[in-house]
Parts: structure tokens; C-alpha cells; sequence
């Protein structure tokens, strides 16, 4: 018995064409394309006071300035990935406690739902990093926090840490 198949040509080359890549074309990435992190640091001592950040660390105590590191690159190799970030005078870091929200790093947007699109690689190439300074609220109470990154956008990541206020 011999099976015949049917060739259709315009129909394989388009199917061949959308899976290896045709529609990279087009800018959307997947969320597995990015790598978001968030960090805590303490002040680099010297006569600066809290000009420059340090090392990392994971508690402070209330009225203590740290900085707050967030970083977005991309995590394949050789690829750029475009991406939608808030301003960093906007809300970019939540500071919860369970599910209750206590803080926002900045303490106050000055300019809500502002964002803007760059395009990130990986590094040495064109990354989004930013320092935001925190003077931790002497009205927080002792105990952990998560700090969640709300600085991307787009694709929607949120990275989130445990910090402990003492």
C-alpha cells in the first residue's frame, strides 16, 4: 500500500517561516528574555555621609538612610529586549507587610504613572540601573518587610525581597 501526501507549498513556508522566527520581527519579548533584580545596600562610609551606596545588606534600623538597587537587563545572550519602566520619580518599590502596604520608595510620586521605553541587553551593554535612596520610617515597626521592584512595567515583573527593620 502506498500513502500518497498532499503538498501544499505557500502553507508549509508559512508555517515554516512563524516558527523559526518571523515573528521575531516584532518587539514582544517574553518575561523568561529579562532578569529584574532588587537589592539592599547600606551607605559606603566616608565624609560624605550617604552619598554612594555600599555593601549589601538585609536590615536597618528606623531613620537609617540605605539604598535600594534595581536592575533590568536582558538574560539572553546577544539579544536587546525593549522594555517599559516607571520613572524613578514614581512609585518603584512597595514595602509591605503581609499583604498590607506600609512604604513607598519614593515616600511620594511626584510624577505618577510616568514611564518611559528603553531597551535593555546584557551587561556590559545597555542595562536599566538605578539607586534609589531610603530613610528607613521610624514609624515602621520592628520587623520584616517584603520589598517589592515595581520599576518595570512591561513586561510586568515584580522581584521581592525580605528586609528586616529593626
Amino acid at each position: 500500500m502506498t500513502r500518497r501526501r498532499a503538498r501544499i507549498p505557500g502553507i508549509a513556508v508559512a508555517i515554516s517561516a512563524a516558527l523559526l522566527g518571523a515573528g521575531c520581527l516584532d518587539s514582544e519579548f517574553s518575561a523568561s528574555s529579562l532578569a529584574y533584580s532588587v537589592r539592599t545596600l547600606g551607605c559606603s562610609p566616608g565624609p560624605a555621609g550617604c552619598a554612594e551606596a555600599g555593601d549589601t545588606i538585609s536590615a536597618a534600623g528606623r531613620g537609617d538612610t540605605i539604598w535600594i538597587e534595581q536592575l533590568v537587563r536582558s538574560a539572553a545572550t546577544s539579544q536587546s529586549v525593549p522594555v517599559r519602566v516607571r520613572a524613578d520619580c514614581d512609585v518603584n518599590v512597595l514595602v509591605l507587610r503581609g499583604d498590607t502596604l506600609r512604604a513607598t520608595v519614593p515616600a511620594s510620586a511626584s510624577c505618577p504613572d510616568s514611564t518611559y521605553e528603553t531597551v535593555v541587553s546584557m551587561e556590559p551593554g545597555p542595562v536599566e540601573l538605578r539607586y534609589l535612596r531610603w530613610v528607613v520610617d521610624p514609624a515602621l515597626d520592628s520587623a520584616t518587610y517584603v520589598l517589592v521592584g515595581q520599576m518595570l512595567v512591561d513586561p510586568r515583573l515584580e522581584p521581592s525581597l525580605l528586609f528586616v527593620v529593626r
